[in-house]
């Protein structure tokens, strides 16, 4: 249906495609077998998710199934690392 994802085609798909020449359809990974976590999750989630399945990038869904975005590995990095920054700061700050 409209707006709603229906798969995700990767370079993945298309490295152990067999035949390439077939309609993406036949080739994408099906909505079924996505690997998806909600609008809201925090970042723990996201990062548990994403070395489960062993992912690079973990699709960010809205409840109707619709994409919101993308969290990437290095965007977990990247906010764990600004988040222990603020930290140091503040524990600077109070001596």
């Amino acid at each position: 249906s409209e707006g709603k994802m229906a798969g995700i085609h990767t370079k993945r798909e298309i490295r152990f495609a067999t035949k390439i020449d077939q309609p993406i359809r036949n080739i994408r990974t099906p909505r079924e077998r996505l690997v998806t976590v909600k609008e809201g999750a925090t970042l723990d989630q996201a990062q548990a998710l994403i070395h489960k399945h062993r992912l690079e990038r973990l699709l960010v869904v809205k409840d109707t199934f619709e994409l919101a975005g993308l969290i990437t590995v290095k965007d977990i990095q990247k906010a764990k690392i600004k988040n222990a920054q603020r930290r140091n700061f503040k524990s600077l700050g109070s001596n």
